[in-house]
Protein backbone atom coordinates (compact mmCIF):
# COMPACT_ATOMS: atom_id res chain seq x y z
CA UNK A 1 0.00 0.00 0.00
CA UNK A 2 1.42 3.09 -0.97
CA UNK A 3 0.69 6.61 0.42
CA UNK A 4 1.90 10.32 -0.46
CA UNK A 5 3.16 12.94 2.61
CA UNK A 6 4.22 15.67 1.39
CA UNK A 7 6.55 17.69 3.62
CA UNK A 8 9.02 20.85 3.24
CA UNK A 9 11.42 19.20 1.15
CA UNK A 10 8.65 16.86 -1.34
CA UNK A 11 6.86 14.37 -1.31
CA UNK A 12 7.96 11.05 0.95
CA UNK A 13 6.25 8.14 0.71
CA UNK A 14 5.49 5.06 2.41
CA UNK A 15 5.24 1.51 1.79
CA UNK A 16 4.00 -1.46 3.86
CA UNK A 17 4.82 -5.09 2.14
CA UNK A 18 3.10 -7.96 2.71
CA UNK A 19 4.24 -11.43 1.70
CA UNK A 20 1.27 -13.67 0.68
CA UNK A 21 2.83 -16.54 -1.54
CA UNK A 22 1.78 -18.78 1.29
CA UNK A 23 -1.77 -17.58 1.22
CA UNK A 24 -2.11 -17.55 -3.10
CA UNK A 25 -0.74 -20.99 -2.60
CA UNK A 26 -3.42 -22.34 -0.41
CA UNK A 27 -6.11 -21.41 -2.45
CA UNK A 28 -4.47 -22.68 -5.65
CA UNK A 29 -4.44 -25.67 -3.52
CA UNK A 30 -8.04 -25.44 -2.72
CA UNK A 31 -9.22 -24.49 -5.79
CA UNK A 32 -7.51 -27.75 -7.50
CA UNK A 33 -9.11 -29.83 -4.47
CA UNK A 34 -12.24 -28.33 -4.69
CA UNK A 35 -11.82 -29.28 -9.10
CA UNK A 36 -10.98 -33.27 -8.02
CA UNK A 37 -14.63 -33.20 -5.25
CA UNK A 38 -16.21 -31.89 -8.14
CA UNK A 39 -15.20 -34.51 -10.69
CA UNK A 40 -15.34 -37.45 -8.27
CA UNK A 41 -18.61 -36.58 -7.80
CA UNK A 42 -19.65 -36.65 -11.80
CA UNK A 43 -18.05 -39.79 -11.65
CA UNK A 44 -19.90 -41.09 -9.28
CA UNK A 45 -23.48 -39.85 -11.00
CA UNK A 46 -21.69 -41.87 -14.14
CA UNK A 47 -21.04 -44.77 -12.21
CA UNK A 48 -24.72 -44.65 -10.85
CA UNK A 49 -26.72 -44.28 -13.88
CA UNK A 50 -24.17 -46.56 -15.82
CA UNK A 51 -25.28 -49.41 -13.28
CA UNK A 52 -28.80 -48.49 -13.60
CA UNK A 53 -27.90 -48.92 -17.35
CA UNK A 54 -27.10 -52.63 -17.06
CA UNK A 55 -30.05 -53.25 -15.66
CA UNK A 56 -32.03 -51.21 -18.77
CA UNK A 57 -30.04 -50.37 -21.67
CA UNK A 58 -33.02 -48.06 -22.77
CA UNK A 59 -33.26 -45.82 -19.48
CA UNK A 60 -29.51 -45.29 -20.04
CA UNK A 61 -29.94 -43.68 -23.23
CA UNK A 62 -33.12 -41.53 -22.38
CA UNK A 63 -31.52 -40.23 -19.56
CA UNK A 64 -28.04 -39.18 -21.27
CA UNK A 65 -30.86 -37.30 -23.80
CA UNK A 66 -32.93 -35.64 -20.94
CA UNK A 67 -29.42 -34.30 -19.57
CA UNK A 68 -27.95 -33.45 -22.79
CA UNK A 69 -31.86 -31.61 -23.97
CA UNK A 70 -31.83 -30.10 -20.28
CA UNK A 71 -28.52 -28.62 -20.83
CA UNK A 72 -29.56 -27.28 -24.15
CA UNK A 73 -32.70 -25.59 -23.11
CA UNK A 74 -30.65 -24.03 -19.91
CA UNK A 75 -28.16 -22.63 -22.20
CA UNK A 76 -30.62 -21.10 -24.83
CA UNK A 77 -31.75 -19.32 -21.11
CA UNK A 78 -28.13 -18.13 -20.35
CA UNK A 79 -27.60 -20.03 -17.26
CA UNK A 80 -24.17 -20.12 -15.45
CA UNK A 81 -22.14 -22.97 -15.55
CA UNK A 82 -22.95 -24.09 -11.60
CA UNK A 83 -26.93 -24.32 -12.69
CA UNK A 84 -26.20 -26.19 -16.18
CA UNK A 85 -24.09 -28.64 -14.10
CA UNK A 86 -27.22 -29.20 -11.96
CA UNK A 87 -29.25 -29.28 -14.97
CA UNK A 88 -26.84 -32.20 -16.19
CA UNK A 89 -26.30 -34.00 -13.21
CA UNK A 90 -30.33 -33.94 -12.25
CA UNK A 91 -31.05 -34.99 -16.07
CA UNK A 92 -29.28 -37.64 -15.46
CA UNK A 93 -30.65 -39.00 -12.17
CA UNK A 94 -34.05 -38.35 -13.05
CA UNK A 95 -35.20 -41.96 -13.95
CA UNK A 96 -32.58 -43.37 -10.91
CA UNK A 97 -35.83 -44.90 -9.04
CA UNK A 98 -36.67 -47.04 -11.89
CA UNK A 99 -34.24 -49.24 -9.97
CA UNK A 100 -36.84 -50.21 -7.68
CA UNK A 101 -39.24 -51.52 -10.50
CA UNK A 102 -39.11 -55.34 -11.43
CA UNK A 103 -36.47 -55.66 -14.66
CA UNK A 104 -39.17 -57.40 -15.87
CA UNK A 105 -41.49 -54.68 -16.28
CA UNK A 106 -39.29 -52.32 -17.30
CA UNK A 107 -38.53 -54.43 -20.45
CA UNK A 108 -42.25 -56.35 -20.96
CA UNK A 109 -43.21 -56.33 -24.23
CA UNK A 110 -46.46 -54.64 -24.92
CA UNK A 111 -49.50 -53.25 -22.76
CA UNK A 112 -48.55 -53.02 -19.10
CA UNK A 113 -51.61 -54.34 -16.49
CA UNK A 114 -52.78 -51.50 -13.90
CA UNK A 115 -50.53 -53.28 -11.14
CA UNK A 116 -47.63 -52.80 -13.09
CA UNK A 117 -47.98 -49.46 -14.35
CA UNK A 118 -49.07 -48.21 -10.25
CA UNK A 119 -45.16 -49.89 -9.91
CA UNK A 120 -43.45 -47.85 -13.17
CA UNK A 121 -45.12 -44.95 -11.31
CA UNK A 122 -43.80 -45.33 -7.90
CA UNK A 123 -40.14 -44.55 -9.62
CA UNK A 124 -39.99 -40.72 -8.66
CA UNK A 125 -40.74 -41.37 -5.53
CA UNK A 126 -38.10 -44.10 -5.06
CA UNK A 127 -35.80 -41.36 -7.06
CA UNK A 128 -36.61 -39.07 -4.42
CA UNK A 129 -35.96 -41.06 -1.38
CA UNK A 130 -32.68 -42.43 -3.14
CA UNK A 131 -31.12 -38.48 -3.74
CA UNK A 132 -32.58 -36.85 -0.71
CA UNK A 133 -30.27 -38.66 1.04
CA UNK A 134 -27.63 -36.54 -0.16
CA UNK A 135 -26.38 -33.39 0.28
CA UNK A 136 -26.33 -31.35 -3.67
CA UNK A 137 -25.05 -28.30 -4.77
CA UNK A 138 -28.58 -27.97 -6.86
CA UNK A 139 -32.07 -29.30 -5.70
CA UNK A 140 -31.71 -32.88 -8.14
CA UNK A 141 -33.86 -34.76 -5.77
CA UNK A 142 -37.10 -32.08 -6.10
Amino acid sequence: MLSPLESADGILVTAAIRNITERKLAEAAAIQYLELIKLAMLNTVEVAINISGLRDPYTLLHERRVADLSVAIGEALGFEDIRLEGLKVAGLLHDIGKVAVPLEILSKPGKLTSFEMDLVKCHPQAGYDLLNRMEWPWPVAE
